[in-house]
């Protein structure tokens, strides 16, 4: 890293559960095993973790900052859920769109709990485009997406009424001139329930940053951001193969600490296994430097 990108304040945030703390556990020690460079803050974004949640994770992991899910967005959550009843159990998914208020950061890596690095990813830190992500499986299959209900659109579709370039929200990078209280304002507002009543993709704080970051986002390899759901369709349009990726999606309810769905997702896709099995290899990475923490502060 250049040491202009050393004086640079870079953080890393994630949204996190009860229910999702081993996959974070795992994608914040995979994360630090591959990205020595990283000195940063990370904020832990969450709604009511436990007081022994919280202790893991700020004794496991250094600068631990965390975030509780701010009253503006939760009161506009509790307004659509009523409205729209499944927003309920995916009302976690929108705490994503609090890394917009972390404005006291030049940049910002923002990563789901389910990712899990397999390499570095310090090269794409250097890159000046203000957000840096990877593309959806509508990009790959070679379509757009709707700028009214966020449906996949051909490319023969009138390009006024398309998002180009669609990407995914589990791994971006955000410069500094998207961190600001005007966006994060901005994409509260978008929270409304006409939005969702017509939408049939199920997507939620995604489909919010595509709209909201329309054409300022770079696109970069889907080894940044391997969607195993849509693995296939990577492989067949890229040329890009499960042992190619630098960092694991683990989308779709197949979370790897889950074993009942990991059983079901292999019958589907045998492949998966070894992904599967780099996650476990993982979460071994960690308990070893959880251990080891514990004998440094003993």
């Amino acid at each position: 890293m250049t040491d202009d990108l050393h004086a640079q304040k870079i953080g890393l945030a994630t949204v996190t559960s009860e229910e999702f703390l081993p996959g974070t556990l795992v994608m914040l020690s995979s994360f630090l095993t591959h990205n020595k460079w990283f000195r940063g803050d990370i904020t832990i974004i969450h709604k009511n973790l436990g007081d022994a949640s919280v202790r893991l994770l700020t004794d496991c992991f250094p600068n631990v900052i965390m975030h509780p899910i701010s009253d503006a967005l939760g009161l506009r959550l509790d307004e659509l859920a009523e409205v729209v009843p499944w927003i309920g159990i995916r009302k976690l998914q929108f705490g994503s769109l609090e890394t917009l208020s972390l404005v006291d950061q030049d940049r910002i890596i923002f990563c789901d709990s389910d990712l899990l690095f397999l390499d570095s990813v310090e090269q794409l830190i250097a890159l000046p485009d203000p957000l840096i992500c990877c593309g959806d499986g509508a990009f790959y299959r070679g379509n757009s997406r709707s700028r009214t209900d966020f449906s996949e659109l051909p490319p023969t579709a009138a390009k006024r009424l398309q998002l180009q370039e669609p990407f995914n929200s589990g791994f971006m990078i955000l410069g500094k001139s998207l961190l600001s209280e005007v966006n994060y304002q901005a994409v509260l507002s978008m929270i409304t329930a006409d939005r969702w009543q017509s939408d049939a993709t199920g997507h939620t704080d995604q489909m919010l940053f595509n709209l909201l970051f329309a054409g300022q986002q770079k696109l970069v390899s889907p080894v940044y951001n391997y969607t195993l759901s849509h693995r296939n369709v990577i492989q067949q349009s890229r040329g890009i193969a499960l042992p190619d990726a630098k960092v694991l999606h683990f989308t779709g309810p197949a979370k790897p600490w889950l074993p009942m769905e990991v059983l079901h997702r292999a019958d589907d896709d045998p492949a998966i296994i070894a992904a599967f099995q780099m996650w476990h290899d993982g979460f071994v990475e960690f308990l070893t430097r959880r251990k080891l923490a514990t004998i440094q502060r003993s």
